[in-house]
């Protein structure tokens, strides 16, 4: 998880179990996803990670398990690249030649953007924003295209 990340679940998480004070059955659904670049079995196994991920710092975090469901939807779901450059068209933190370098880069900006946990507060319906941290110092490792030469393999079985 990059450090941005983490600086933004644990605002998440102060701020869930302040509310927590106020309302005592809140739940927040967690709900991983993954691009589309892998098999079906690989990209449901690899948002499960994703989602367990969150919840454990959560819960780390000291949010209740209890309080937060997990989904897994693989890349079941997607945003579309239509989705995503109208994220990024309409991100007021952009200046319009930042705006226009991303555009330039829309496969790799579709590819991050689908790689990604939305957390929704169940209660409300009320769901994360879902635009691209460009601003976040560790941005370069979030849209990081590694080569995932593994992605069409399918995950091993467990060991006995």
């Amino acid at each position: 998880m990059a450090a941005s990340q983490e600086q933004i679940l644990t605002t998440l998480a102060t701020d869930f179990k302040n509310y927590l004070q106020v309302k005592p059955d809140a739940r927040l659904t967690l709900t991983g996803h993954a691009d589309p670049r892998g098999g079906d079995e690989y990209n449901k196994a690899l948002s499960e990670r994703r989602v367990g991920t969150v919840k454990h710092f959560l819960v780390d975090q000291g949010v209740p398990e209890g309080s937060i469901d997990t989904q897994a939807m693989g890349d079941e779901n997607p945003l579309s690249k239509d989705d995503v450059k109208q994220l990024v068209q309409s991100n007021p933190e952009l200046t319009d030649q930042e705006r226009a370098k991303i555009m330039r880069n829309i496969n790799q900006i579709y590819l991050a953007q689908n790689r990604r946990v939305d957390i929704t507060l169940a209660n409300t319906g009320q769901q994360s924003v879902q635009l691209y941290p460009f601003n976040a110092h560790d941005a370069g490792t979030l849209l990081s295209e590694k080569p995932q030469s593994h992605a069409k393999k399918q995950p091993a079985a467990p060991k006995k």
